[in-house]
């Protein structure tokens, strides 16, 4: 994997890809192309998104994985792929598929075989779980939700900020598909696959360690380079807050540390 790989970002539910342009700006600044595409379906705006919201009903994470693949793949050689939440899973899809030379997962979704926790909890983490018709809907996030799920580590006022900013509907068949339908994991014993970074989250709803401690126990064992780092002061919101240059220059130095292996 050479220092100038590119780089592609993969967003989670409810945020919009343009959440990623600082991160984009500051890999490009150190001479790593970056890019992030949206997921299937996602209009250019959050606006638009917002008026459109019935584009996303019945998308799947199949479908998400299965664009994610194919952009993948029109490199001339594997890229380094970085996700959030949901699309941290799909980082570590490609990984697996040897899509990607490299992947970190920051926060990333939990498999249905990694969840030991009550309905009760999964219902405070995803509102979407309290209603089972929201899956054959797009659903949206009001403003406490939001705070309960992305920004508990952050200040009331910042959280608003964000949710009036980036949030988008998301696609409930996906949240029930993800959490529920005994999702296939990403190969975990791979040698030949290339390094992945796990990145955890401290605090918050969403942020309660589980996605990242789950993953790293079901890759601990492998051959191939595993690592973990953790961000104990914050929550889900870790890569759009006030304080995501932290996270995003931790990435950055561990991707350009890893540029020689893979």
């Amino acid at each position: 994997m050479a220092a100038s790989t590119p780089v592609i970002f993969i967003h989670g539910l409810w945020l919009h890809s343009s959440t990623w342009k600082p991160w984009v700006d500051l890999f490009d600044a150190e001479h790593i192309p970056a890019t992030a595409p949206g997921w299937p379906r996602e209009h250019s705006s959050v606006f638009k998104c917002r008026q459109r919201g019935e584009d996303v009903v019945g998308m799947g994470i199949a479908e998400v994985a299965t664009h994610y693949s194919r952009i993948a793949a029109e490199f001339d050689s594997p890229p380094v792929v970085v996700g959030h939440s949901h699309g941290g899973l799909v980082a570590e899809y490609l990984l697996a598929r040897g899509l990607a030379s490299a992947a970190v997962a920051i926060d990333p979704a939990r498999l249905s075989e990694e969840l030991p926790q009550p309905i009760s909890q999964l219902i405070a983490e995803y509102p979407a779980m309290a209603n089972p018709a929201d899956r054959g809907r797009e659903v949206n996030l009001n403003n406490r939700q939001f705070r309960s799920v992305f920004g508990n580590a952050i200040s009331e006022d910042e959280s608003d900020s964000l949710y009036e900013r980036w949030t988008i509907p998301a696609s409930g068949a996906l949240l029930f598909e993800t959490d529920f339908a005994g999702s296939e994991p990403p190969a975990t014993d791979d040698p030949a696959r290339g390094p992945l970074l796990l990145v955890s989250s401290g605090r918050g709803q969403e942020a309660d360690d589980t996605p990242p401690t789950s993953s790293f126990e079901s890759y601990r064992h492998a051959d191939a380079v595993t690592e973990r780092r953790t961000f104990a002061d914050r929550g889900h919101s870790l890569v759009i807050d006030h304080d995501w240059s932290d996270v995003a220059k931790s990435v950055l130095e561990w991707i350009t540390a890893h540029s020689d292996r893979g």
